[in-house]
């Protein structure tokens, strides 16, 4: 975290899983013209997957995130 700090002259933060989830969430929602009342969303990254399910009227009421992203799967195989 150090050089990539000193790289970027800016603070790094290191997000859970639960708070990637939840941004994940709030990205995807965040546009919807006509959202309705529940929203799912799966985020698959390489080393991880996030689910976060909620109401976009009061943000998600579960998220989990799981390591099973797309990368760690291929190399397990």
């Amino acid at each position: 975290m150090r050089t990539l700090k000193k790289a970027t002259q800016s603070p790094v933060v290191v997000l859970t899983g639960e708070d990637e989830g939840r941004l994940a969430w709030q990205g995807a929602v965040a546009r919807l013209d006509d959202p309705p009342e529940s929203v799912a969303v799966v985020d698959l990254g390489g080393g991880s997957c996030e689910l976060a399910v909620g109401a976009p009227s009061s943000g998600p009421s579960w998220v989990r995130s799981l390591d099973i992203g797309a990368l760690r799967v291929t190399r397990a195989l």
